[in-house]
């Protein structure tokens, strides 16, 4: 994917942009899309894959305000598949921070 991807969740805009190695999908691609993390869900094999899982989070996760004192935004929560969550961070400014398998914190 080049450039951004809007997301539209709950009225607000969310970017994910193509970020660098502290955030956005480049920071996701390469700390969270191995073997052990978004690869071991079923059904993500590849990086549009993984896009898609996060457009998914956003759009029909629970959403999780996170402190100030802990770096601000939203954290939405999905129970992807039976056996996996995802979590995508949302910085107050709209646009994706990161993303991961697992339950947030």
């Amino acid at each position: 994917m080049k450039g951004s991807d809007e997301f539209q969740d709950r009225g607000s805009v969310q970017w994910l942009e193509e970020g660098d190695a502290s955030r956005g999908l480049e920071h996701i691609n390469q700390r969270h899309v191995t073997e052990d993390q978004f690869l071991a869900i079923e059904g993500i094999d590849t990086l549009d894959d993984v896009t898609n899982s996060i457009y998914v989070t956003i759009k029909s996760g629970k959403s999780q305000r996170i402190p100030s004192s802990d770096g601000g935004g939203t954290a939405y929560v999905h129970r992807y598949t039976l056996n996996d969550e995802i979590t995508v961070i949302v910085g107050d400014n709209g646009y994706v921070v990161t993303a991961r398998p697992g339950a947030y914190p």
